[in-house]
């Protein structure tokens, strides 16, 4: 079947020879086929605890209950590293917890390697606070993990063996799905090369050739491996995202990027541009930033970001309903006594005293050492997860220092050193540079709202 060629197993820079890469696939495809660890159901979809529909649907922890499909699986994983990474490029393997540590053992074992597992959140603070074992500094990392969708969740493992002082170009993994080149391209964007021993396309090819696929069956699989995006269960109307660079559409910007949903970018200048008829029917109030997802239309910068994460709840940017108590308290605490306090010091407004407990905020004050004292006790406000309230309170603390309302403070430090670290702001403050740049030149107006 024709398909691109970053569909293919060997979609990194320096992959082994197409023979050897394909046997590996087909005999990798095999193996998962006649232990059930892929399987395809296009008359009855698998339904995804985030609401997603698929016919297809992978398991790799099977693996580990077959004990000589795994040796197969392990040998093929040493001879594929081997050829695409090398056989003196790698000082240390690392787990992904917890369905990349028993592969990770396993091929540190037959590498002479030795081994470390990176945890999904902190335990405590520090350097190695995600790191469960030792390594020395510099040393070269490869991260394994069982499967990859989209390689987003790599990342995350990645930033934490590089904060700890490690070298990480490299990832492997079982089984890639194969069908979100995009995935590929954030990966490599962040130096990172990703190795895998077969796709679904393998899966697929080998399914058909065993008989276990033919006719309509096989032509939904194969529609859907296409396409996914387009056959999901989720929403997938184009988002239109209307901002300015030098707007709270920065924030806005950063959690489209978290949540990595295809977006459009509508750049409006400041003054009649936010008057026409055709953006006040988007938002009355002729403000940015805005966004219309389909048919919805949402104004209010944490309105949106709240929005957002509800609309792609697979991202893991707000917790399930039962546990957001503390959640919702930050998310609103942004977007109301912390903003109001930063707008009204930037605009040389102080509350006397004597009304202070009429205003929202109380104090500029009050507000930061309340969230001093939050930051103090957990790595993020709503706990140990980074979440949506932090996108939005942590965009706030950069605007007040950038505009020298907020003074820095070692707790506030600290925390947006971790923000910052993501790839999604780091992604999102490029966007916006670029935009910015790129309106400057054509001569646009850089003139602040009233």
């Amino acid at each position: 079947m024709d398909r691109p060629d970053t569909d293919r197993p060997a979609t990194e820079r320096g992959s082994p020879p197409m023979s050897a890469a394909a046997d590996a696939a087909r005999t990798t495809a095999n193996i998962l086929l006649e232990i059930e660890a892929v399987l395809f159901r296009p008359d009855a979809p698998f339904t995804f605890t985030s609401g997603r529909k698929s016919p297809v649907y992978v398991d790799c922890r099977k693996i580990i209950s077959f004990p000589r499909a795994r040796a197969k699986l392990m040998d093929l994983a040493v001879e594929r590293i081997a050829a695409s990474v090398g056989y003196e490029s790698l000082d240390v393997i690392a787990g992904g917890e917890t369905a990349g540590i028993p592969f990770a053992a396993w091929i540190a074992e037959r590498l002479g390697l030795p081994m470390v597992y990176v945890r999904k959140k902190p335990k405590g603070f520090g350097r190695n606070a995600q790191i469960e074992g030792t390594f020395p500094e510099g040393a070269r990392a490869l991260l394994v993990e069982d499967l990859a969708t989209d390689g987003g969740s790599k990342l995350g493992f990645i930033e934490a063996l590089r904060g700890a002082g490690a070298e990480a170009a490299h990832s492997f993994v079982v089984f890639h799905y194969g069908i979100f080149p995009e995935g590929i391209a954030r990966l490599e964007a962040e130096g990172v090369s990703l190795h895998a021993l077969c796709t679904w396309y393998d899966a697929l090819a080998a399914a058909e050739a065993a008989g276990y696929l033919s006719g309509q069956g096989l032509a939904e699989v194969k529609a859907f491996l296409d396409d996914p995006d387009g056959r999901v269960g989720r929403v997938s109307e184009e988002i239109v995202f209307y901002t300015n660079p030098q707007s709270r559409g920065r924030i806005v910007r950063w959690m489209l990027e978290e949540v990595e949903a295809p977006y459009r970018a509508e750049y409006l200048t400041y003054g009649p541009a936010l008057q026409t008829p055709e953006f006040l029917a988007v938002n009355p109030m002729g403000k940015l930033p805005a966004i219309r997802h389909g048919g919805t239309v949402v104004t209010e910068t944490v309105a949106i970001c709240s929005y957002l994460a509800d609309a792609f709840p697979e991202r893991g940017l707000a917790p399930p309903p039962p546990a957001r108590g503390a959640y919702y308290r930050w998310l609103f605490f942004s977007a109301g006594p912390f903003d109001a306090a930063i707008t009204a010091r930037a605009a040389g407004f102080e509350p006397p005293e004597a009304v202070r407990g009429m205003i929202g905020y109380g104090s500029l004050e009050r507000v930061l050492d309340t969230l001093e004292r939050q930051l103090s006790a957990a790595p993020y406000l709503a706990g140990t997860d980074f979440t949506t309230a932090d996108l939005c309170a942590g965009a706030q603390l950069v605007f007040g220092q950038h505009i020298e309302v907020i003074a820095p403070r070692p707790v506030f430090t600290d925390y947006l050193d971790r923000l910052a670290a993501r790839p999604a702001f780091r992604r999102a403050a490029a966007l916006d540079e670029a935009a910015q740049a790129a309106m400057d030149q054509q001569g646009e107006t850089r003139e602040q709202p009233a």
